[in-house]
């Protein structure tokens, strides 16, 4: 029998049907295939493979696995076909001119690369954008589940796709959803100016894996979720997902703040690298600006401006971050380094307060108690202020729900 997937397909016409043995257990998601046409002008020109380093990373993985890749050709209007080349099945998603214009060009290039830059350039919110960001996802969600085959794993990629994840976990709640994003994530005092980041949010998390910064700080964020999930479930089961939901989110922003060594580490990233070169050529030279709080508790009031001189540094800082949180961490002795951190725990704390005495009738308040942290953002004092803001909030609101 053949699968049918509801939803947007590359030229907005009816959901078709994929021969079950034709659908593949590992298909990966991705803004571009991984081939570019030897003639980018003429769209009867030879596919050859792109240069880059996911496509180096992932190409050997799709061989082996005989998987599927979704993505986009590079060109507007290019058809929705399917193809093989250089052993791998690759499925073309197609973009009109005002998508490319508007998904591409627009929200993606305009509104998230900045954002997730740290603003290093003010992003634009345009409403016409963020539609087309969701149509498009919706068409490379729709063409995946075409694809997977039952029980299948489903590998998205990049700040193109965030919305993939949740749209793939809706149509296909049995297949396995994994994400991993390419450039930087914003601190949420930056990421708090997306109008549409709630969506983003909750786009992310339907995948089953997403990235963090080390394999053991995965592992304790994980762990730390399901220990709350487990307990929330036999206190007020019917409504766990969304107390753990709003759990699992404060906890990854308090998580993943960018300290001196991950700064280190995304500027070393190979992706990162490969990416910045393909878009600004292979003579480009980078300039790196860094004001860290340790430097400035000296009186250092101007940014540090680096070049690539600064490579050894980086690989330096990037090798000692098992140093992080211990006696050893230079960086860890500054006010806002040691409250971030004492903030995971506090907020652990608070979290397992507020289960203790959840029920259905004080649940809102308990959600809106987890929810708490999402007010703390800015720099240094700014931030510092809402870190005491937040603390007496919480306070005032446990001490509420604990008398009734």
């Amino acid at each position: 029998m053949s699968t049918v997937v509801v939803g947007s397909d590359a030229l907005n016409r009816p959901a078709t049907r994929i021969d079950p043995e034709e659908q593949r257990d590992f298909v990966v998601v991705a803004n571009r295939l991984p081939v570019d046409r030897s003639n980018r002008d003429d769209r009867t020109g030879q596919w050859r493979t792109s240069p880059g380093g996911l496509v180096s990373a992932l190409a050997p993985v799709m061989r082996r696995q005989a998987g599927s890749w979704v993505g986009w050709a590079g060109s507007p209007d290019n058809p929705a076909e399917t193809f093989d080349h250089d052993g791998m099945h690759l499925v073309a998603v197609s973009l009109s001119d005002e998508e490319v214009r508007d998904y591409y060009e627009g929200f993606c290039n305009a509104t998230l690369w900045p954002l997730y830059h740290d603003a290093i350039a003010p992003p634009k919110f345009e409403r016409a954008w963020w539609e087309a960001y969701v149509s498009v996802n919706e068409r490379f969600a729709a063409a995946a589940c075409r694809q997977a085959a039952a029980k299948a794993a489903v590998w998205v990629h990049d700040y193109q796709l965030q919305l993939v994840p949740e749209m793939v976990r809706r149509e296909r709640p049995d297949l396995t959803v994994g994400f991993f994003n390419h450039i930087p994530f914003p601190g949420y005092e930056i990421f708090a100016q997306l109008p549409w980041r709630r969506q983003i949010v909750e786009g992310l998390l339907g995948a089953d894996l997403i990235g963090f910064q080390d394999e053991a700080y995965a592992r304790r964020y994980a762990d730390d979720v399901r220990e709350f999930a487990a307990a929330a479930g036999a206190r007020v089961a019917a409504a766990s997902d969304e107390l753990v939901g709003a759990y699992a989110e404060n906890l990854h922003k308090l998580m993943a703040y960018k300290d001196e060594y991950e700064v280190a580490r995304l500027h070393l990233d190979a992706v990162e690298l490969a990416r910045l070169g393909a878009e600004f050529g292979p003579d480009a030279t980078a300039t790196v600006l860094l004001h860290p709080p340790v430097l400035r508790a000296l009186g250092m009031k101007r940014k540090l401006r680096l070049r690539r001189t600064a490579t050894p540094l980086f690989r330096t800082l990037r090798a000692a971050r098992r140093l992080r949180g211990t006696r050893l961490d230079v960086f860890g002795y500054s006010a806002m380094r040691r409250t971030e951190r004492e903030l995971v725990a506090e907020y652990r704390e608070l979290a397992a307060q507020g289960l203790a005495h959840v029920d259905a009738g004080n649940l809102a308040e308990v959600i809106a108690l987890l929810r708490l942290p999402e007010a703390i953002r800015g720099y240094e004092q700014l931030k510092l202020a809402r870190v005491g803001e937040f603390r007496a909030a919480s306070a005032e609101a446990l001490r509420r729900i604990a008398t009734g």
